[in-house]
């Protein structure tokens, strides 16, 4: 496999067009050229993005919604005018999409963080959420009722010892708890009193701003994978509305199609799909309309406000 790009394109006033044609009938269709620079009529330069056009259907009106995002720049084509014609050199294919793959990755990424600010406490309450983090909460209780927990405490968690401290890690990156003496105690964030609250307000706010502050901990180090499906199934369908800009009613198999997009992985039975999707949908935070899957319209709203506030656009 080379390391660059080159092709050798025939003279003329300016290559882009010919270049974009190279690369649309060679690469993909969904290529678009732009000049960027120039030293003169004999040195060019050009950048390569990515264009995709989708359709959203809402399944509840049938409006259709037309969608043309343009990728970030992924690379550069230098052209130098030769005798022979035109003689272009960049990075290699692989590199132009493995770049508009990290951006598109960033997206992703970036619209979980605004979903975990708007929807943190409504995931918590997820009965499959809640036992992924049972032993977290578990330390949380002693630590509220105790002060303090040893290993010879913790060791009743029944989990092994290295993950045991992966969730001390978690609480205290969150500043829940901090080392002392061999002890682990309270730590700089820990509530001090309920103000009011049930104890199971109390617990669940607690573990509902770890999941906002540590997700991406408990997703690549606790891998805790069933609460992790679960929050991809959110982030596909506020994703979608986003960009819609707007509550979008989704068709199942449509949102089924737009998570593999988001989440290439190699996917799931048609029976585990169904089961992960109703555990979103029991908790609110989507629901079923007329056989279609639609957002929570108060969670939906903030989302989009918020998306817009941190300068989210759809690669």
């Amino acid at each position: 496999m080379t390391d660059y790009f080159r092709v050798n394109l025939p003279p003329g006033e300016n290559p882009r067009a010919d270049l974009q044609t190279y690369l649309r009938s060679r690469w993909t269709r969904n290529v678009v050229v732009s000049e960027v620079e120039g030293r003169d009529r004999y040195h060019r330069s050009f950048e390569i993005r990515v264009t995709r056009t989708d359709m959203i259907l809402d399944g509840k009106t049938g409006a259709r919604t037309f969608v043309l995002s343009l990728g970030p720049a992924a690379g550069r084509i230098s052209a130098d005018l030769t005798p022979r014609g035109w003689s272009l050199v960049g990075p290699p294919k692989r590199k132009f999409f493995s770049e508009f793959q990290r951006v598109s990755s960033d997206l992703v990424q970036r619209s979980e963080n605004v979903v975990l600010s708007v929807a943190h406490e409504k995931i918590v309450e997820a009965p499959l959420v809640q036992q992924a983090l049972s032993p977290i909460r578990n330390i949380i209780v002693w630590l509220d009722r105790n002060e303090s927990v040893d290993w010879a405490t913790l060791r009743g968690l029944h989990k092994p010892e290295p993950q045991i401290e992966k969730y001390l890690r978690l609480l205290e990156d969150v500043e829940y708890a901090r080392r002392e003496n061999g002890y682990w105690v309270q730590g700089a964030k820990f509530p001090k009193g309920t103000s009011g609250q049930s104890p199971k307000e109390f617990y669940d706010g607690m573990l509902a701003r770890a999941v906002e502050l540590g997700f991406p901990y408990m997703r690549q180090v606790i891998r805790l994978t069933q609460m992790v499906g679960y929050f991809f199934w959110s982030n596909s369908y506020f994703l979608t509305a986003l960009e819609a800009d707007k509550r979008v009613a989704l068709q199942e198999d449509d949102l089924v199609n737009r998570k593999a997009r988001y989440y290439p992985s190699k996917g799931q039975s048609q029976i585990e799909t169904m089961g992960q999707l109703q555990r979103v949908i029991d908790t609110r935070l989507l629901v079923r309309e007329d056989g279609n899957v639609i957002g929570d319209p108060e969670t939906t709203q903030e989302y989009l406000n918020a998306a817009k506030r941190s300068g989210l656009g759809v690669a």
